[in-house]
């Protein structure tokens, strides 16, 4: 009981050294032998490794796996490098461009992130960032200056190498040491001694999660680089006006008035035709009617006048 407690205690210094200080010298190793009451040796120290291969090499002797050194060697050749990219063209048509971009995105096997447009007075703007395959990110680019006049244009790479070694080392230090707590789960003689070890291996298989995604994560970003491109229209150049008296421009302002007043008066014939044209029927006919009615009522009543008042009386004598 006691040596299966004692074990089960070693192997979780070894979890939090190894995770905790990736630059020392030299780990211990936990070396458990179930058949046997002596006291667990601790693993021997190595000489430091190179400061090139130092972190890769600790790493993988932590493990405990052979060949795991060898594997870390490798990895610090496999260069990882994210790559991005900003441009601000100058386009005669932004959603023709916008088009063209979407195009040539699927044609180098990549995929838009995000796209937005947006008007400033009568003038279309767009920004759109999209994802290539690394070793297509510089033809991407080439391509999309030839869109039209590049204003702008500024691309940065990061070596993540350091931090993808790390994480891959750390990953293989926590699947060997998630393997042994399992060991020591099977080989358990008590419920109390069974939770105790599942709480670690639970935790220890919590952070293996943890790097994995962040591993994805790297992986992910140096496999596609990303450029964005914000679009705007041409800007047409403001027309500087000469100073002094200038007869043609005199002229033209001139002609331009008399075709205005021109304009003018044909919209008021316009107006008064289409407008004043029914309206002053309408009036007139009511007009002409009223008059007639006058009039007729007028003969009427000079009919009606007694005959009489036309005979002058007779001349006395």
């Amino acid at each position: 009981m006691k040596r299966l407690s004692l074990v089960f205690l070693l192997v979780v210094l070894t979890v939090l050294t190894a995770c905790g200080n990736a630059e020392r010298s030299a780990y211990e190793e936990v070396e458990a032998d179930m058949g046997m009451a002596q006291s667990v040796p601790a693993a021997p120290a190595v000489e430091e490794a190179p400061a090139e291969m130092g972190m890769a090499r600790e790493k993988a002797f932590v493990a405990g796996e052979e060949g795991v050194g060898e594997r870390a060697d490798l990895l610090i050749f496999d260069r990882k490098i994210i790559k991005t990219g900003v441009m601000t063209l100058e386009v005669e048509d932004v959603f023709d461009a916008l088009d063209q971009i979407t195009l040539l995105t699927t044609h180098y096997g990549g995929y838009m992130v995000s796209s937005r447009t947006w008007y400033e007075g009568e003038d279309a703007y767009a920004q759109l960032t999209f994802a290539v395959p690394v070793d297509q990110f510089e033809q991407a680019v080439a391509q999309t200056r030839r869109l039209g006049k590049v204003l702008n244009e500024q691309t940065t790479s990061e070596d993540v190498t350091d931090q993808y070694v790390d994480l891959e080392a750390r990953i293989q230090n926590l699947e060997a040491t998630a393997a042994r707590i399992r060991a020591f789960l099977d080989e358990a003689q008590t419920v109390e001694e069974a939770l105790r070890v599942n709480a670690e291996l639970s935790r220890v298989e919590a952070e293996l999660e943890r790097l994995k995604g962040q591993r994805n994560v790297l992986e992910k970003r140096t496999a596609f680089s990303t450029l964005q491109v914000t679009l705007q229209p041409v800007v047409a150049t403001p027309v500087v006006e000469e100073n002094g008296w200038s007869p043609a421009k005199t002229l033209r302002e001139a002609w331009r008035t008399l075709l205005h007043l021109g304009q003018g008066v044909l919209d008021a014939a316009i107006w008064l035709i289409v407008v004043g044209g029914p309206i002053a029927l309408v009036v007139g006919t009511l007009a002409l009617v009223a008059w007639r009615g006058m009039r007729a009522l007028w003969r009427l009543g000079r009919a009606r006048r007694p005959a009489s008042s036309s005979i002058h009386p007779p001349v006395a004598e």
